[in-house]
């Protein structure tokens, strides 16, 4: 999955725990995939797993402190995913697309 697309659902993902009035970060999971999908992620600093990673099996995964800061750099001023609005909000990956 490419780093916009990662930062993208789990900006879904904290919407979502926003909604259920779940605002604790560090219990937060962002992200659901692959190790092969997260790799670049990882590698960058951003995400880390939950549990341990096996290949070819999904895994959760959460932000880590630069996962945090990156996520509020491009989404701080984003509104919810689920607002209609959010499709017009421009990030720097690009526009966002439904």
């Amino acid at each position: 999955m490419s780093l916009s697309n990662i930062f993208k659902d789990a900006h879904r993902r904290v919407s979502i725990a926003k909604q259920r009035v779940q605002h604790d970060r560090s219990r937060m999971w962002t992200g659901l995939d692959y190790p092969s999908g997260m790799k670049e992620a990882i590698k960058k600093g951003f995400m880390t797993p939950v549990f341990s990673e096996t290949p070819r099996i999904l895994g959760w995964y959460t932000f880590t402190e630069a996962g945090w800061a990156e996520y509020d750099r491009l989404y701080g001023e984003a509104p919810d995913y689920f607002s209609p609005d959010f499709f017009n909000y421009s990030t720097p990956f690009g526009r966002i697309a439904a």
